[in-house]
């Protein structure tokens, strides 16, 4: 079909198994239109999802937008491109406006989102990237999104979020010519989308264990630890404290989950993890906390995630912040459960000029007893292109 095309019912595009529609643009208006499995979709000029409930749905299939693939409804509408191993989504410019973009990298194998020239999320968007599991071998991450140009985060409420696989912990690989977040209530948010916590005890069907998940999983009562270690309480409940875990210098793992007793634990922060070319200039936040706040209704606290950063230029105001904290256990003397360790941060550039915060602080628990330990935070030093090193 060689021409503008706009769908606005709700339902399924009645093509066959592996079908293709190629139109020269299209735009979804006011509902959600669900294509067959397999299914191949590819415009030559824009694709723009928009009104109320904008939507589609492409499971294992091809999406390939020639120019600007553009998300502007203004509620929460998924958008998804789950790969698989023969699958693979291509836009040349990608804006979020508003409402949810979730895209859904591969359970078998690793895939990639490629913007083949500007990501930008803006007006409140929100931009989710769900890793699939990774086998631990390179490249070492569960999903990839490949900016050729920049990455850029602006206007309150604008959010990246990359999720990490709860159980096996793969996660998401982002690398970009420059990241810029302009503004301060935006940037880059994986709090508590790394390792799960565990269940509450009222909630397990027989054979499952209270524990989180992941190499810094709490048990019961005790939290999770990552660069940090997390803390156990004396109280009813006991069990484990979730010990450290991964690199100091090159942190690729999310943080662990905090057990699960008198509640559930909490999950740990995710993974955040950057190669730009040249800037990551942070005005908004880089986050990759557990939760962040004091629960009455949960478990044991799970550990800070993992930022590891590495570009030429890194820059930012005061308002800036880069943080892994570890999560908060419940408030409560008997049925308490302990704060997470904190996460891991590692920074390397060549030039630094941020001005913003860091931190790696530990959650807390009901006493001092029941507290995680801070975590870890690195700078290291990018040589320069053409720089000669003499070693004698």
């Amino acid at each position: 079909v060689n021409k503008r095309i706009t769908l606005c019912t709700i339902g399924c595009y009645k093509g066959r198994p592996q079908g293709l529609w190629a139109p020269a643009s299209a735009t979804f208006s006011g509902g959600v239109t669900v294509f067959p499995a397999g299914f191949s979709l590819t415009t030559t000029n824009d694709l723009t999802i928009t009104g109320n409930g904008g939507g589609f749905d492409l499971s294992n299939g091809v999406l390939v937008v020639g120019n600007t693939l553009t998300m502007d409804s203004p509620h929460l509408c998924n958008i998804t491109a789950n790969n698989g191993p023969d699958s693979k989504t291509v836009v040349k410019d990608l804006v979020v406006k508003q409402g949810e973009f979730h895209w859904y990298a591969s359970a078998t194998t690793t895939s990639t989102l490629q913007v083949d020239n500007y990501c930008v999320v803006t007006n409140g968007g929100r931009l989710v990237l769900h890793s699939g599991p990774t086998n631990g071998l390179l490249p070492g991450y569960g999903a990839c999104l490949n900016v050729a140009r920049d990455v850029i985060v602006s206007g309150n409420g604008s959010w990246i979020h990359p999720m990490s696989d709860p159980v096996n912990g793969g996660s998401v690989f982002m690398q970009m010519r420059s990241l810029l977040i302009t503004t301060t209530n935006a940037g880059i948010d994986a709090t508590e989308r790394g390792y799960g916590g565990g269940d509450w005890y009222g909630s397990r069907p027989a054979g499952v264990h209270p524990a989180g998940y992941g190499p810094g999983a709490g048990v019961n009562s005790g939290s999770g630890g990552y660069g940090g270690a997390g803390a156990v309480t004396n109280k009813a409940g006991g069990g484990t404290a979730g010990g450290t875990y991964g690199s100091m210098t090159v942190p690729l793992a999310p943080g662990g989950g905090g057990g699960g007793y008198g509640e559930f634990g909490g999950s740990g922060g995710g993974l955040v993890w950057i190669k730009a070319s040249r800037t990551v200039s942070v005005n908004g936040a880089i986050r990759a906390n557990s939760n962040t706040f004091k629960k009455s209704n949960a478990g044991a606290g799970g550990s800070g995630g993992g930022i590891y950063i590495r570009c030429r230029t890194l820059t930012g105001t005061s308002d800036g912040v880069i943080e892994a904290k570890g999560g908060h256990g419940r408030y409560d003397d008997d049925w308490s459960g302990a704060g997470g360790g904190g996460g891991r941060i590692a920074m390397w550039r060549t030039d630094d000029t941020y001005l913003g915060a860091y931190s790696v602080t530990n959650g807390t628990g009901y006493d001092a007893p029941r507290t995680g330990q801070p975590g870890t935070l690195y700078f290291g030093y990018v040589v320069r292109p053409g720089t000669l090193i003499l070693v004698q």
